[in-house]
């Protein structure tokens, strides 16, 4: 169906309403994250004590980034769900991803920069990814304030796409 160029004709259609098959997708991939997140978190603690001889501590730190990162990713998938709804080709979503994940970087790492990594969704997916991590130095600690900060700059974010989401679907003709 995506190759149509149609695929949200059938589902407009329906009597579903449109803030219900928004929430559904992300709610999807939301899931999808979820798994994948606890598939990276088994196979780290499997290959960190088992394989390598980790100290005790970083496996459990990555797990703990990890679980953060499932809420830290919700804005990205809140914005390439709304990109999907308007942008016919499935490539597009991705590219104009790919690019945010540049701006995403250099958010994080450049300091005059830094504000924006709390508001754009490539910027909150990083620096949650780094939290305790001297990689990148603007990433924060890990500890319960960034990654509660984080975490509620990624809901507020969430919430603001979803509703512009809604606006824009309700607002925009789309066939």
């Amino acid at each position: 169906m995506e190759h149509r160029g149609n695929n949200w004709n059938p589902l407009l259609s329906n009597t579903s309403r449109v803030s219900s098959l928004l929430l559904t997708k992300v709610f999807v991939a939301f899931i999808l994250t979820a798994a994948m997140q606890i598939v990276l978190i088994i196979a780290s603690l499997i290959s960190g004590f088992l394989i390598v001889n980790v100290p005790e501590g970083s496996p459990v730190n990555l797990a703990l980034v990890s679980l953060f990162a499932v809420v830290g990713a919700l804005p990205l998938i809140a914005l390439q769900t709304l990109l999907s709804v308007f942008l016919r080709s499935f490539a597009a979503p991705v590219a104009v991803c790919i690019l945010g994940c540049v701006a995403g970087i250099a958010s994080v790492t450049s300091v005059t920069l830094r504000p924006l990594s709390y508001v754009l969704p490539q910027g909150l997916i990083t620096r949650t990814m780094s939290l305790g991590s001297t990689a990148l130095t603007g990433s924060g600690g890990l500890n319960i304030t960034d990654a509660l900060s984080l975490s509620l700059c990624s809901v507020i974010t969430f919430g603001v796409i979803y509703f512009i989401s809604l606006f824009a679907v309700n607002k925009v003709k789309l066939r």
